[in-house]
């Protein structure tokens, strides 16, 4: 449980965590791989290319059916052995999460393998950054709007559910990448121990009364940071020195991946009545990393307008007690 569990808050933690199965790898011939993704082999959809969630399976292989009428199959007639690592969720979470643990699990092939992307995700950064430790044989880019039919296909299974970690892959993602960065050259080398970190800098439109929040975070000497102005790596070394995150929930959070064993991660989750119940992904992966997890429940304070986004309101007294206990642990 974390480390700030109040008894009243029970219901949320309650049947977060899934059971994880063994994951393997499997060889597949004469496969078509939609874009986004998806397997088929005799018109019939791999389920080890798509999430378990029995709507998420309705809904992929409806995709999957829309896809075969719609879009045109490039037959890709060569000897290569392709990987497939996406799914039709991306994300930073889910790419890092999911798909770089896919790699992982084949890294002693990795030069005698062609990786699959569809080409949207060519130029994105986070992509192309995290991909560099790679020696792949080469790439292959799936055309927009195309399926493609392969002779050789790698697949490793993707998880069946997101919140599903396995502690051993995710150790040695953060070996992997930290390891990674330190032999990389970087912009910024000074890092602060303390991080209020965002994705896109939004602070001041999203939260009521940020002054007073600063003030708060200036108080302890928590710096806020916008992900969005660092590098890949960058980022990496700036949470693998944190002692202490604090993030609303996003994708942008799976960067806790890199954060040494035994620090500590304060989660500020958004709750109303128009918001679903938290997925708690992030404190079984902080539980699977070895960090101390806190969090705090905030509220809307404009009420909801109908928009992903509105106004939150941080208590900020019950804050600094979370602040305070985590400093004292």
């Amino acid at each position: 449980m974390p480390v700030n569990f109040q008894e009243k808050d029970a219901c949320f933690f309650k049947n977060t965590y899934f059971k994880p199965i063994p994951l393997k790898v499997y060889e597949l011939s004469n496969t078509i791989v939609t874009t986004e993704g998806i397997c088929l082999i005799n018109n019939g959809i791999v389920k080890e290319s798509i999430h378990g969630y029995r709507d998420k399976i309705t809904i992929y292989s409806l995709m999957a059916q829309l896809n075969m009428l719609k879009k045109k199959t490039i037959i890709i007639d060569n000897p290569d052995t392709f990987l497939l690592i996406h799914s039709p969720e991306f994300g930073y979470y889910h790419w890092l999460t999911e798909s770089i643990p896919r790699i992982l699990m084949v890294k002693s092939r990795i030069k005698e393998l062609t990786l699959l992307l569809p080409l949207s995700l060519k130029n994105v950064e986070f992509v192309r950054e995290s991909l560099k430790p790679f020696d792949f044989k080469g790439f292959y880019y799936i055309p927009d709007n195309k399926n493609i039919k392969l002779r050789h296909l790698v697949l490793p299974r993707i998880k069946p559910f997101c919140t599903v970690y396995y502690p051993e892959t995710t150790d040695e993602i953060r070996k992997y990448y930290t390891g990674f960065a330190a032999t990389t050259d970087l912009k910024h080398n000074s890092f602060p121990a303390r991080l209020f970190i965002s994705a896109a800098g939004n602070e001041k439109n999203d939260i009521c009364d940020f002054r007073s929040l600063r003030i708060l975070l200036d108080k302890y000497r928590i710096r806020p940071v916008n992900l969005a102005e660092y590098s890949f790596y960058e980022q990496i070394q700036m949470i693998q020195r944190a002692k202490l995150v604090i993030s609303f929930t996003g994708d942008y959070l799976a960067c806790i991946n890199f954060m040494q064993r035994s620090n500590s991660i304060l989660e500020l989750i958004k709750t109303g009545e128009e918001t679903e119940q938290p997925d708690l992904r992030f404190f079984n992966l902080a539980s699977c990393l070895g960090l101390d997890y806190y969090y705090q429940f905030c509220e809307s304070a404009t009420g909801y307008t109908g928009k992903k986004s509105w106004k939150i309101k941080i208590e900020t007294d019950l804050l600094e007690m979370n602040i305070k206990m985590i400093l004292h642990n």
